[in-house]
């Protein structure tokens, strides 16, 4: 009967769910059975993603497709393949650790208890990160069969390799940190031994072997990691360190966010965990000059120490070693060494309690009661993840069954982020407003830094941006108040902005499937595009997407019709655009501007690449273009300025008052001709270009400040308004250079910033000039106060144009196109990249979101992402490498 009720406690009856690891449908589950795919749309991104960053984890993918195929629904499948599995692999492999030292009952036993029931592991399963649970349970067991292999046959040296992949199987970063386990144990054994040569080639060997299975076995995912340089994590990948972990945290075992399990939302500091490490500690006391206690102790030490982060003391050591050491990035959260230091407990730990039960019998008895103890919120029912039930769950089940009767594709909004029992399926990929806010689109409509989402209630073009990104719905989930402290103002605010956004008149509908107490409204989309349609025009658009505003101005004004790409978003991109059928727009720039944005990008020289976020000894700093809202609240906040010039991937270069930058290593020839784009605003001065000493040209950037921009705040009861100075980055001839390899740039005034330099030869500006007179002669340049002034209808093309497609899988399509009359873009909405081809063609970013490709005749055509065809060799040779093992095992 006790064990009957901890079974309904710790795992109650359906689906077991949290934030890292939601519900999936059946069709997720079964479309899992496949081959790996290096673009996905399962992700939070929704809108697709380069997969190749986690395409490792392909193997345990498909097994759980296996399970979908054989109709084992989503609670059998994580019961029975993940969770169970966990816990029974975790006691199995860590016994076979303590019997590798020697170590019997009832240490074992206590050892084993506490590496099964450390915070960390209950919230690795709690929180829903399954695959990582389950590396944890196998980590033991794998450094064992490697120590083992050392000394021992080919046979067991392979049995070893396999285990080491398998561990990369189930997450590849600790690879990495069985990697530094070994190593040490390489070096503790490599001072005390008397044989030091058969030592170190022994684990030469045995890691030679490791590396070369390793390497076949994931060859299917490694190489297009090595053909494909420039897309290794997803756009929204944040390299920064995440350390909350403090020194009590690591030498505690104390997992930081235990037990409410909220990233970032760290627990008031437990000391009733103070005994383990006093315990653990007494081992050197206990047994001395053991020399299974000074290892485990040394790992202990080292793991404690990496495991606190950069938290004091010596945090910066922890910074530099993740700045410095190859692969050290993967530990941006420092929580990962909590492997390592509750894997040298454990055993300590055992020690301790073979040695105090000796004379005193009941401690084994004592710890067990303590250990349960220190994890009382698993089974009375303080969870949040999958020891507990899920909030809200029928209302959930509600909407679900509505979005899957839903045939349509449409992408679903989720208002801040997708919820454990989120739906998402193959037509409703499910997107996360966290992720999408820095997407350029949708950043540019956020007003202030206070509402991270109020780019929703603010923008008057984001229905139509929801339109091309075939966002069909928007679910705004009222919080989870077990994982929220939600005071009156967080109430008053999610119900006043639901009522908002509710009443914008891209919204076709609301129904709320909560209650009226904890809503879970679903919002409808009036109008939504399809996975792939047509786009009747393309447009080259010179200047800031500011254009959106004065667009949705223009009457029946379409934006999925009129295929936009920005030209100043990246560099080369008006040369590649001038191939084009389109247009190009000259929004509130010259055409020095579209002079400059010709230059070929082995030309150009960005002043940030040379500098750092903080200011460096020149007084210099920069910022990333593509962080778009921090650099607008920059300006706005700081020098009551605005702006949203694009900066051609190279960032802004920043001084303020009166500095100095050397730009050196240049191959300046003389005659060439310097050019510069620069801010221009109402706290500008003046920039200085000095060669040799010399003045080349003075660049007033200053004005008058007479241009303005107004942004409205309608959040409160009365809309808010405020006013900035307009500020702009355009191109200017600054003068001729003579044969020298550094330029000096000297500011004055409140605020310059510096994009680009370009150093041409007088025959490559000529070459552009020309280029530039060819493209008023074929009428492909409009000047936007023509249209609009009314001058030109550019907009109102109809589309008569019939498109099909088939998605073979997510990195193929086929299409099928009648009707063209003149050319047209296929627009795909799925994030935009380089490597999306049609007919082995690339294409277009369209509204810094999406692709679109031209099509100038009717026909059938291939949609593929390029780099698949890489992870189609690998497999083969994994595939290969897998049978190439098996028939070494069997002559062995």
């Amino acid at each position: 009967g006790v064990l009957l009720l901890l079974a309904q406690i710790l795992f109650p009856r359906g689906p077991r769910v949290a934030n890292d690891f939601p519900l999936i449908s059946s069709q997720v589950l079964k479309s899992n059975f496949s081959l790996p795919y290096i673009w996905s749309d399962k992700t939070a991104e929704g809108m697709g993603e380069y997969a190749g960053a986690t395409l490792w984890s392909w193997p345990l993918n498909f097994v759980s497709g296996i399970f979908g195929i054989l109709n084992f629904g989503f609670p059998t499948i994580e019961l029975i393949f993940l969770m169970v599995p966990s816990f029974v692999i975790a006691v199995i492999s860590v016994r076979r650790v303590l019997d590798k030292f020697k170590i019997e009952e009832p240490g074992k036993s206590i050892g084993t208890l506490l590496y099964v029931t450390t915070t960390y592991f209950l919230l690795l399963i709690d929180g829903g990160q399954l695959s990582i649970a389950l590396t944890y349970a196998f980590f033991p067991l794998v450094f064992l069969l490697f120590v083992n292999s050392i000394h021992s046959s080919f046979k067991k040296r392979i049995i070893a390799a396999l285990a080491v992949s398998a561990l990369g199987f189930l997450d590849l970063r600790f690879v990495y940190l069985l990697g530094i386990l070994i190593f040490v144990h390489f070096l503790y054994n490599l001072f005390l031994s008397e044989d030091r040569k058969k030592l170190f080639f022994g684990y030469l060997f045995s890691g030679f072997i490791s590396g070369i299975v390793f390497v076949l076995l994931h060859l299917y995912w490694i190489l297009p990691l090595v053909f494909v340089r420039d897309n290794l994590l997803p756009p929204s990948y944040d390299a920064g360190i995440k350390s909350f972990t403090t020194l009590y945290h690591s030498l505690a075992l104390l997992q930081p966010n235990w037990y409410v399990n909220v990233f970032g939302k760290i627990s008031p500091l437990r000391f009733d965990f103070v005994l383990i490490p006093i315990l653990v500690f007494l081992a050197p006391i206990l047994k001395k000059k053991d020399k299974t206690v000074g290892f485990w102790l040394l790992v202990s030490l080292i793991s404690i120490f990496l495991a606190k982060g950069t938290a004091p003391p010596f945090g910066e050591v922890y910074a530099l070693i993740y700045a410095k050491v190859p692969g050290f990035n993967l530990f941006r959260d420092s929580t990962k060494f909590f492997f390592l230091v509750a894997l040298s407990y454990c055993v300590l730990l055992a020690i301790v309690v073979n040695q105090i039960s000796k004379k005193v019998k009941t401690a084994p008895l004592f710890l067990i009661f303590y250990l349960l103890l220190l994890v009382s919120p698993v089974y009375l029912g303080k969870m949040t993840g999958v020891f507990s039930k899920p909030a809200y769950q029928s209302g959930y089940e509600s909407l679900n069954r509505e979005l899957e009767n839903d045939s349509q594709f449409g992408r679903v909004l989720w208002i801040p982020s997708r919820p454990p029992l989120g739906y998402s399926d193959l037509n409703h990929p499910y997107v996360e407003a966290l992720r999408m806010v820095i997407a350029r689109p949708f950043a540019i409509g956020r007003v202030g830094d206070y509402e991270l989402f109020n780019f929703l209630r603010e923008s008057p073009f984001v229905g139509q941006i929801l339109k091309v990104s075939s966002i069909r719905y928007l679910v705004y989930p009222y919080p989870d108040t077990r994982r929220e402290d939600l005071k009156k103002d967080n109430i008053d605010y999610y119900h006043s902005f639901l009522s908002q956004i509710s009443k914008l008149p891209w919204v076709e509908e609301l129904h709320n499937y909560g209650s009226d107490s904890f809503p879970i409204p679903l919002l409808k989309v009036k109008d939504s595009q399809d996975h792939l349609y047509i786009s009747s025009n393309l447009f080259g658009i010179l200047g800031s997407d500011e254009i959106y505003e004065n667009l949705m101005k223009v009457k029946d004004f379409d934006l999925s019709r009129n295929a936009l790409v920005f030209l100043e978003e990246k560099t080369n991109a008006s040369k590649k655009f001038a191939e084009t059928f389109g247009r190009i727009v000259l929004y509130n720039k010259s055409e020095i501007d579209l002079k400059g944005s010709l230059v070929d990008s082995s030309l150009l020289l960005f002043p940030s690449k040379i500098l750092n976020l903080d200011p460096d000894s020149s007084g210099w700093w920069k910022r990333d273009g593509r962080d778009v809202s921090a650099w607008r609240n920059f300006m706005q906040d700081k020098y009551q300025i605005d702006n949203l010039d694009f900066d051609y991937g190279g960032g802004w270069a920043i001084a303020e008052g009166k500095l100095k930058l050397k730009l050196d290593k240049l191959n300046i020839q003389k005659g060439d001709i310097l050019l510069a784009r620069v801010m221009k605003s109402s706290r500008g001065g003046k920039i200085n270009f000095i060669e040799g000493g010399k003045s080349v040209g003075v660049l007033s950037t200053k004005t008058d400040g007479t241009q303005k921009i107004n942004i409205k705040l309608s959040g409160s009861v009365v809309p808010k308004f405020f006013t900035f100075n307009r500020a702009s980055f355009d191109w200017v001839e600054v003068g001729n250079l003579d044969e020298g390899k550094e330029i000096i740039l000297e500011t004055e005034g409140d605020i310059n910033v510096v994009n680009a330099l370009a150093v041409i030869p007088a025959s490559k500006w000529s070459e552009i000039e020309t280029e530039v007179k060819n493209l008023r002669k074929e009428g492909k340049i409009l000047e936007w106060d023509k249209i609009n002034s009314g001058n030109l209808r550019v907009f109102e093309t109809p589309n008569t144009v019939n498109l099909s497609y088939k998605e073979i899988n997510p990195t193929l399509y086929k299409i099928s196109v009648k009707g063209i009359t003149k050319p047209v873009v296929i627009a795909f909405s799925e994030t935009y990249d380089n490597n999306w081809h049609l007919n082995n063609s690339e294409g277009l970013s369209l509204y810094s979101l999406i692709n679109g490709f031209e099509v100038e005749k009717d026909g059938d055509y291939i949609l593929e992402f390029a780099p698949q065809k890489y992870v189609d060799v690998g497999l083969i040779g994994t595939l290969m490498g897998i049978l190439l093992v098996i028939l070494i095992l069997i002559l062995c």
